[in-house]
């Protein structure tokens, strides 16, 4: 079962959701006042962030969580190291907690 919860200060200016188990998502891109307005995803190992792509997040594993990039680019930050790593389309990135 997966959850998606909005942030709470979701808005035009802030795109950034919290989730659990897996999620796909297709992220168009938004703009306000000429600025790219990025999208935010956040599970208990990573934050991803993106401008406009197409991905799978799987957090349903107890050690570890995975993202499957399908279309355009995204960082993903590691929540603990602060590691960050930019996943090409087709690529899988992995997170593990140790």
């Amino acid at each position: 079962m997966a959850t998606i919860e909005l942030d709470p200060d979701f808005n035009k200016n802030n795109r950034s959701v919290h989730i659990t188990g897996e999620v796909y998502f297709d992220v168009h891109k938004q703009y306000t006042g000429g600025k790219k307005i990025p999208f935010s995803v956040h599970s208990a190992l990573q934050t991803i962030e993106v401008l406009g792509t197409k991905f799978n997040v799987n957090t349903s594993g107890n050690s570890e969580e995975n993202v499957l990039l399908t279309e355009g680019s995204i960082r993903l930050t590691h929540n603990r190291y602060g590691t960050q790593v930019f996943i090409k389309p087709g690529q899988t990135g992995f997170l593990g907690k140790r």
